[in-house]
């Protein structure tokens, strides 16, 4: 399923001009004064303050979304800019004391010292309080919703243990269903970001010297959706623990001096989390048991852990004017987590792991080497080649026993060891570009990317690809750029793996996996703009790409999972300017997606007659097509100054609709599937801008904005939140419901 939202910059919203009374410095008596963009201009020192409201009806967490749009009072915009020529200083702020309020300034000795800091909040809404009508929200039937234990009320669970079938369904259907829960919570996180930039300059006549150093932290704090199962038959979805930090780092000095470049840097990054587990209590099973399972689970979480890396970097320029760079980085990923025990179920007997932490260590090396050349005035020539080494020195992991699904325990052995997926990435790309007309250039060029792996069922893919492009920017009246490339990726031998262990396992060796599977890819771009008049433009593009994986080692009845895939759109838009106070433009665009994807249907031991019997049988093959997914995208808008004295008007106007159809067909001895409902998303937004010039320097402003969403959706519509969809399933009520949201500000602008 793929969605398109297109949203309005909140910059769009406090636009700001600055309309002078006086006549302006140079303009000769009785000449008109030149007119001003209201919404484009570049302001310093300016202040945008007023106050918001909002009326949402229905979804409002999947209205707000990634923003912070409650009603209240706001500052959504202070700028402040002071130089001096010698010194220059700025300081910002955006929509001061709410969930998405950001703070930014820099201090900047011209030619010597930048040092600039950033601090913003992004909110990640899932579900927010129910609304007047009870929908919405986020409601759970276990204690402590949000935290690392959570747990159900044994009544509860002791009413369902023992129950099955028809019975067991009367029973959670009647408890679980969010909508039969009091206390709706919200489910949100919050990530709050910190960088620091330090750059210092040192300039003589014989060589540069570049210093730089960069620190990033950010902080995700909250609960989210989460899904945690006990084995086939039990899941339960709940609000999950997040208290994460991520901290990057970045240090280096770069020497230059007459075509001579050398840089080294260091790298570093560091993940912790706070709650590295979730226990979750069984919906339908109150006390361990060593044949039915366990009353608890213990699920990981994100693993603390960092990761180290030092690059070196060289460029000279050469003759012929030609130039080369080399870079060379050595990392590492390291992660030394306590391990949890194989099981918390008190009924099973402790399995002793092999070592107490998980001792993952990642070493890398990437390498690049880039070269350009003109040899002649007509043409120019690049080459690049790449090299990245990912390699896994984690220690084998060979328990005695593994317990799966809390219930089973099976002997430990080598089959069992973890795969290391090590793997080497070699790309080289060359191009050639001809320029001889004084409008068109022609470029060409070739690209192979070769990959080796460990532990996977081919040894090494070979990817070769050639593309051609055609670019024209000086045609006077008209742009154009296309571009064509077709790839062909082959892998020459399946290992052992393959041919043996996946078969034995009850998979096939022929199954298509997407990134490593036999790939025929054509795609094509083209973008033209013609400009018949200096106040008008027509813009255009067209887009095709389609994948083929053929899987020639195998008849098509052994051949499966994605098989083909295709992609088109085009697009459309004007802008017009038919005086300097009116602009105008609209657009339309459009997108088509579809795939075809091959599975069989093997419910049999494959070790016994019968079950070998099904996986050699064509007629259990199904298949599920995506036909023809469609976007559609309309936009217009329309831009009036002085069209009353003192006034400023812009209108926005925003559609777009998907629709995303799923085909499923069945082999002669299967039950002919049920099809599923198209997924459906619907979203218009509609805003008017207007502006009222007080004086030079003072605006009043209002702003009115629709949104309306309307979707439809098989998985994750309303059937999430009044009932239970399958026996055993504890659910949240998250899911996308449609909206309805008025929003509007009455501002003042002061520019000062």
């Amino acid at each position: 399923m793929r969605t398109r939202v297109v949203m309005v910059a909140t910059a769009l919203l406090s636009g700001w001009v600055s309309i002078a009374a006086a006549q302006p410095a140079g303009q000769q008596p009785g000449e008109q004064p030149p007119a001003v963009n209201p919404w484009n201009m570049n302001l310093g020192n300016w202040l945008d303050v007023g106050a918001r409201g909002t009326s949402v009806t229905g979804d409002e967490a999947r209205f707000d979304r990634f923003r912070d749009l409650r009603t209240g009072p706001f500052l959504d915009r202070f700028r402040y800019e002071r130089d001096t020529g010698a010194r220059l200083f700025s300081f910002g702020v955006d929509n001061l004391g709410y969930r998405d309020q950001r703070f930014f300034g820099q201090f900047e000795v011209p030619g010597k010292l930048r040092i600039s800091a950033d601090w913003n909040q992004i909110p990640l809404f899932f579900a927010v309080g129910a609304d007047a009508t009870g929908a919405g929200g986020t409601r759970s039937p276990y204690s402590n919703a949000g935290t690392a234990t959570q747990r159900l009320p044994a009544a509860i669970v002791a009413s369902v243990q023992g129950l099955s079938g028809a019975a067991q369904q009367a029973v959670l259907a009647a408890v679980y269903p969010p909508l039969a829960l009091p206390n709706p919570f919200d489910t949100r996180l919050l990530r709050e970001t910190f960088h620091l930039d330090l750059q210092y300059l040192i300039t003589t006549p014989c060589y540069h010297f570049d210093m730089n150093f960069n620190l990033a932290t950010a902080r995700r704090n909250g609960r989210q959706p989460w899904a945690v199962t006990f084995g086939f038959g039990e899941t339960a979805e709940v609000a999950a623990p997040v208290d994460t930090r991520t901290t990057d780092l970045t240090a280096g000095l770069e020497w230059s001096h007459d075509g001579w470049m050398v840089r080294g840097s260091y790298d570093g990054s560091w993940f912790s989390n706070a709650q590295e587990s979730l226990t979750i209590d069984n919906p339908i099973i109150a006390a361990d048991s060593a044949t039915a399972g366990g009353s608890r689970a213990r699920y990981a979480l994100w693993p603390t852990n960092h990761a180290n890396t030092v690059t070196l970097a060289g460029a000279t320029r050469l003759p012929a004017h030609s130039h080369l760079t080399a870079t060379v980085a050595f990392g590492n990923w390291l992660q030394d987590t306590p391990l949890l025990p194989m099981t918390i179920n008190s009924a099973i007997a402790p399995v002793t792991l092999p070592r107490n932490s998980a001792q993952a260590d990642i070493r890398r090396i990437t390498a690049n080497l880039s070269f350009t050349t003109r040899p002649a005035r007509f043409l120019d020539v690049a080459a690049r080649y790449r090299v990245y080494d990912f390699n896994d020195e984690t220690p084998d992991f060979i328990p005695p026993a593994i317990v799966e699904y809390d219930q089973a325990v099976e002997p430990g052995s080598s089959e069992l060891v973890p795969a290391h997926f090590s793997t080497r990435y070699d790309t080289f790309e060359t191009k050639a570009t001809i320029s001889s007309l004084r409008a068109v250039s022609f470029a060409a060029g070739y690209r192979l990317n070769r990959v080796n792996y460990t532990d996977r069922e081919v040894s090494r893919t070979s990817d070769n690809a050639v593309f051609a492009s055609i670019d024209s920017t000086s045609l006077g009246l008209v742009s154009l750029h296309g571009v064509y490339e077709h790839a062909r990726r082959r892998a020459p031998d399946f290992s052992s793996f393959a041919l043996t262990a996946l078969p034995d396992a009850g998979e096939y060796a022929g199954l298509r996996r997407y990134d490593i599977a036999d790939r025929d890819r054509d795609a094509a771009t083209a973008m033209l703009q013609v400009m018949p008049l200096a106040s008008f433009a027509v813009s255009g593009s067209i887009t095709v790409a389609r994948d083929k994986f053929p899987n020639l080692q195998w008849g098509p009845q052994d051949a499966f999972g994605l098989e083909n895939r295709k992609s088109q759109g085009y697009a459309i838009f004007f802008d017009a300017t038919p005086r300097d106070t009116v602009t105008f433009g609209a657009g339309y665009g459009f997108q088509k997606y579809s795939s075809l994807q091959q599975s069989r249907q093997v419910n049999l031991d494959p070790t016994t007659p019968a079950g070998g019997a099904q996986q050699i049988d064509p007629n259990r093959d199904w298949t599920v097509a995506e036909e023809d997914e469609k976007v559609h995208y309309i936009s217009a808008n329309a831009e009036f100054a002085q069209l009353v004295p003192k006034t400023a008007l812009r209108v926005i106007y925003d559609y777009n609709r998907s629709d995303s159809p799923y085909a499923y067909a069945a082999g002669s001895t299967l039950p002919t599937p049920a099809q599923l409902p198209p997924v459906q998303h619907r979203w218009h937004t509609a805003i008017l801008d207007l502006r009222y010039f007080i004086q030079s320097n003072l605006a009043a402003g209002f702003t009115y904005r629709y949104d309306r969403y309307i979707v439809s959706d098989f998985a994750l519509g309303g059937q999430v939140e009044d009932h239970v969809v399958l026996p055993g399933v504890v659910l949240l009520g998250y899911g996308f419901r449609p909206y309805t949201a008025n929003s509007f500000w009455v501002r003042v602008l002061w520019l000062f």
